[in-house]
């Protein structure tokens, strides 16, 4: 009998155990992949449990904010929308024709078709609507990062807005502190980027002069570098001319963040603007301000407004935007601000020499006086894109957002669509250019409205499998046996491969047109980080121990 109950139980607790892994293999629990929080705001990423490998799965689907090629514009919070995204993907084919560029202009929502806009009530807080400045768009277009500001208007909070990754209602993803004292003296944000390979935003504060460092999902403050004399904290008034931070861009080639200095004064004629730039550690922190330095300085009369570096990280367009201050008060003047190219890399940065048609610059933007008409926006172009969203003629067109660009019968504000080779200035507008008015409405004067432009240029969106092979080395030559070689991408996502006895390792499958950060470990033995952009099979990226 009591053999008899045993058997019984024990088959009870077989059949149990099978119905429980029946039902577990089922379910579909995720699992966090390393560098991921799954209970975030990130998507988490399942793991398949057969292959091992990521499925994508996401528990809530994220949504294309700006599909690729699309450019995103911000304005004023005079502007029915303060931050819009537009489709300006006919821009190549259209310029091909010459009856299409200027002196005449694009202004229908057929040529330019607006694909969402956000009025200024959206960005509301207790000081009233703002407008925007500051942009950047993540690669896969899934996010959209803005910042508020006031150069008009006193008292205007520092804040970094978010839209995307699962909704296109803005949220409030950080504000930056304000040091200084007096409230009629914080006017938001001067400029604003993104790096994506330590998942954070930079911010610079115009009220302090200080860049701060905010992580791109939580929004925590994760650091912050003063440059040159530090604010005193509680000062009543800007920081002198010199202190003044405006532009901020992320070279990921370099892992160095630039940064524009409005040294200038336009009332006294003394000063000058410049552009210097800070060293990253391989975590994405400031390094020690010893490492701050001059790049190289600018004799124009504003600041600089915006800037962007090309792919390579190797050209950078910079966007002058003439503002000025008046009794404390910091407005915006126009027509004296242009767009300029430097060519180079850290501490090498020369302005390019072409000077196009004799006109003595690269670039000429607009119709009035001399063509400087510029609103400090600036960015990258194409020539074309396929409809499954493929770029064509990467970088051969640049962008700039610019007052008067024809101002006689008609008033074009907005655009304009200009050969990275160089800009006419021999006919007013430039005859080689195309031009364009962002709200269609070529009666109305739209002046001091619009500000930064960014332009989505994934040159990959169907994902190709590629390699990465190398080797990890002692200072020798020697190769080091069962060395861990971990790649991360962009999300955080990480694989990790051992070298053979001979110190090889091959990554297989890894998605091209992607930024990775690689790194090498070995007992006792240590590697630089490197900074890889993955466009095809990659051989020899080898890791050479410091003895």
């Amino acid at each position: 009998m009591r053999n008899e109950i045993l058997r019984l139980l024990r088959r009870f607790l077989l059949l149990f155990l099978a119905g429980f892994y029946i039902l577990a293999s089922l379910v579909d629990y995720p699992v966090p992949v390393k560098g991921q929080n799954v209970n975030s705001e990130q998507d988490p990423v399942t793991r398949d449990r057969v292959s091992g490998k990521s499925s994508g799965r996401q528990s809530s689907p994220s949504l294309i904010i700006v599909p690729n090629g699309m450019a995103a514009v911000t304005s004023t919070y005079t502007d029915i929308y303060t931050l819009r995204v537009l489709d300006i993907s006919q821009f190549g084919a259209l310029w091909i024709n010459p009856v299409n560029r200027a002196p005449n202009y694009l202004a229908t929502t057929t040529e330019m078709p607006l694909l969402q806009g956000w009025p200024s009530s959206q960005f509301n807080d207790s000081l009233g609507d703002q407008t925007m400045r500051g942009l950047a768009i993540s690669a896969d277009g899934t996010r959209l990062y803005a910042g508020t500001s006031g150069w008009g208007g006193p008292n205007k909070t520092p804040n970094i807005y978010r839209i995307g990754p699962t909704s296109t209602v803005p949220t409030l993803l950080a504000t930056l502190p304000s040091y200084v004292s007096d409230p009629g003296l914080r006017r938001g944000i001067a400029g604003l980027d993104l790096d994506e390979i330590h998942n954070a935003v930079f911010a610079s504060s115009f009220a302090d002069g200080i860049i701060y460092r905010v992580d791109a999902t939580t929004g925590a403050i994760l650091g912050s570098f003063d440059p040159l004399t530090p604010y005193v904290t509680g000062t009543t008034s800007l920081p002198p001319h010199g202190e003044r931070v405006v532009a901020v861009a992320y070279n990921r080639t370099e892992n160095r963040l630039y940064y524009g200095i409005w040294g200038y004064n336009y009332f006294t004629s003394t000063g000058i603007n410049s552009v210097r730039s800070i060293g990253l550690t391989a975590s994405g922190a400031f390094l020690p301000p010893t490492d701050d330095k001059l790049e190289f300085t600018i004799n124009s009369l504003g600041s600089v407004g915006d800037m962007e570096f090309n792919n390579a990280g190797t050209r950078m367009l910079l966007g002058e935007d003439l503002i000025e201050e008046f009794s404390g008060a910091v407005i915006p003047d126009a027509h004296k601000a242009t767009a300029v190219e430097y060519i180079g890399g850290t501490g090498i940065w020369v302005l390019d020499p072409t000077l196009y048609s004799g006109s003595g610059s690269k670039y000429a933007i607009g119709a009035f006086l001399s063509q400087t008409n510029g609103r400090g926006g600036v960015a990258w172009a194409y020539s074309g894109i396929t409809g499954s969203g493929v770029i064509s003629g990467n970088e051969s067109f640049v962008m700039f957002t610019g007052d008067a660009l024809r101002l006689d019968t008609v008033s074009v504000y907005g655009l304009q669509f200009t050969p990275s080779s160089g800009g006419s200035s021999g006919t007013v507008p430039p005859s080689n250019s195309i031009i364009a008015d962002l709200d269609y409405d070529v009666v109305t004067v739209d002046k001091w409205v619009y500000g930064d432009v960014d332009i989505r240029r994934s040159l990959f969106t169907t994902v190709a499998d590629v390699s990465i092979t190398g080797r990890v080395l002692t200072g020798n030559g020697s190769g080091i046996p069962k060395a861990s070689v971990i790649l991360t991408n962009v999300r955080g996502d990480s694989r990790t491969a051992l070298t053979n006895p001979f110190g090889y390792y091959k990554f297989d499958g890894v998605g091209a047109g992607e930024t990775y950060t690689m790194m090498a470990a070995a007992k006792g033995r240590h590697f630089m980080t490197r900074i890889l952009t993955v466009d095809d099979d990659l051989a020899d990226v080898n890791f050479i121990a410091s003895e």
